[in-house]
């Protein structure tokens, strides 16, 4: 055997096993699904147009109007106008079965269906002809004009009667269920996206950002921490209310949102943090400056700056609240969104006896109705509205149903709270009183139930014992000049002595976190808790120390 005849010997299986792989690789035309491209294809909304053509044909049946021809049929005929008078009276007249009215909802889907059938018959006559034309859109067609304001009027009259207003109402977050969301890993202060989580927390809750929106406009610039008499103040300069865009020159003073001022150690720990990581502007990048910036993707440990200088979009921002909870599974299934923060701010001030309208001079709000319904745990008005049902009270010859009495407890309890708005703006001028921070006295109670160690707050490291310079030198503190005369700013951490202070139990302030673990005993727990605290600084948190105590 020559070799050419080897080599073919060798080759034709080859070959052959090529063939046959792309014979495998191209399957047989199926010729239901080439009958089915041909006349358009599947469509995922085939369903609701076929109900849109019953529909409209079953209402021809009715009013006794030929329905021989179908919607497409019509859409082809060179004069419309006839086939447009008819949509017209259709949409204004169609209505459920059992007579009841459409939602808004369903009125606009069967007029978008109805157009998609016209433009179904017109791709299929550019496929027949191969000629281009412009794509229908029945909302856009000018011959169409008069059927959308005729679906308009039906989506208004259904509106009216108080069709298809389902508002989603977001859940708030208890005192506890904060503290453990705040407490998690991914909330740690010394990561970039935990900063931004916390951060965003703290605008909603304490400075009231009404949601997603207005939280992507705040800029760094709006913010500004002063040193008052009181310590240091975290203050929000926000914009006009509502709507950002608008000309400030035109926007009256009552449209304007006031400052809000916020004194807890926390929230100005987690701004200053985010200052100190936040990348550094050069003179021709004009401020204003977002806030909340993109995180390194690669950062290292030793890096100065976490950020980069992209704002986080708006829709990364609509997600920041569901993802610190989606790992707490008594909290993961509650409707956990940015406006929850902003309702667990409000809903303590409305349980803590603040003022109506003092309250709203915070929060923006105009209604004090809309005020107080962030008050879901209002117990005493729901009690006295179940009370007014119990002892039979009538109403239209029936007996009060729950929601109206409700309605009524919460109406005449917005009328007993509310005061003179323009008294209340002379207080808040004249005392400047800060709201904000009595939103958050449980920072301590937050330290005392997780531990120092892994609290989110924890910001600044301070020398291993505060020494306080005396006239005769340096001392430990005693427990009355601490509780007398103590003040911390946020850069250092500085304790002056009284002057006249008598002599006490001294003790050794070892940190910032233990001198206000101190303070939080001192003013708010019996002096057996204190000796407790003095016990509990051999341990490295709180935690572990009640862990030892059995708890």
């Amino acid at each position: 055997m020559s070799e050419e005849n080897e080599l073919w010997d060798i080759e034709e299986p080859l070959i052959d096993d090529c063939e046959d792989s792309a014979l495998r690789r191209f399957q047989d035309v199926d010729l239901a699904e080439l009958h089915r491209v041909e006349q358009g294809g599947r469509r995922r909304s085939q369903s609701s147009e076929d109900w849109a053509r019953r529909t409209f044909d079953e209402w021809r049946r009715v009013k006794k109007i030929d329905y021989s021809k179908s919607i497409e049929d019509l859409s082809e005929e060179t004069d419309v106008r006839e086939f447009v008078d008819n949509l017209t009276t259709f949409f204004l007249q169609v209505n459920k079965k059992d007579g009841t009215l459409y939602p808004p909802t369903t009125i606009q889907a069967l007029l978008r269906a109805i157009g998609r059938v016209i433009r179904a018959r017109q791709e299929q006559r550019c496929v027949e002809t191969g000629l281009a034309v412009h794509p229908f859109n029945i909302l856009k067609d000018s011959r169409y004009h008069k059927v959308k304001l005729a679906a308009n009027e039906a989506v208004q009259r259904s509106m009216d009667r108080g069709l298809g207003k389902s508002v989603k109402k977001s859940d708030i977050l208890t005192l506890e269920e904060e503290t453990r969301m705040l407490a998690q890993p991914k909330c740690d202060l010394q990561y970039p996206k935990g900063l931004n989580y916390v951060m965003a927390y703290y605008c909603l809750r304490n400075f009231f950002i009404r949601g997603v929106a207005e939280l992507r406009q705040v800029n760094w610039e709006d913010f500004t921490v002063e040193n008052l008499g009181t310590g240091p103040v975290l203050r929000f300069t926000p914009g006009t209310s509502k709507n950002w865009k608008v000309d400030v020159a035109r926007c009256g003073a009552d449209n304007l949102r006031r400052p809000v001022d916020c004194q807890a150690p926390q929230v100005i720990d987690c701004f200053v943090q985010l200052s100190n990581v936040r990348p550094k502007w050069h003179t021709d990048e004009p401020p204003p400056h977002p806030l909340f910036l993109t995180p390194k993707q690669r950062r290292k440990s030793t890096d100065l700056v976490w950020y980069l200088k992209s704002p986080v979009g708006v829709n990364t921002l609509s997600s920041y609240m569901k993802e610190m909870v989606e790992d707490l599974p008594d909290i993961s299934h509650k409707a956990i969104t940015n406006k929850s923060g902003r309702g667990v701010g409000i809903s303590r001030m409305v349980q803590s006896g603040v003022p109506t309208a003092l309250g709203m001079l915070q929060t923006g709000h105009r209604d004090p109705k809309s005020f107080i319904k962030y008050d879901q745990t209002s117990e005493e008005v729901k009690n006295r509205a179940m009370q007014r049902i119990i002892c039979g009270e009538v109403r239209d010859g029936r007996i009060l149903t729950f929601d109206e009495a409700f309605a009524d407890e919460m109406s005449r309890l917005a009328k007993i709270q509310e005061q003179d708005v323009r008294t209340a703006s002379l207080m808040q001028e004249n005392l400047q009183p800060n709201v904000s921070s009595n939103l958050i006295p449980e920072h301590s109670f937050q330290r005392s139930l997780v531990g120092e160690g892994s609290c989110p707050q924890e910001i600044t490291k301070v020398p291993e014992i505060a020494l306080i310079q005396a006239d005769n030198g340096a001392q430990e503190m005693t427990r009355a000049q601490i509780t007398k005369s103590t003040k911390a700013i946020t850069d250092t951490f500085v304790l002056k002595q009284s002057e006249g202070a008598a002599a006490g139990e001294t003790m050794k302030v070892r940190s910032r976190e233990e001198f206000e673990e101190f303070l939080h005993f001192e003013r708010h727990q019996s002096f057996e808790k204190f000796q407790e605290y003095e016990r509990f600084k051999h341990f490295q948190s709180y935690k572990k120390f009640r862990e030892f105590q059995g708890f």
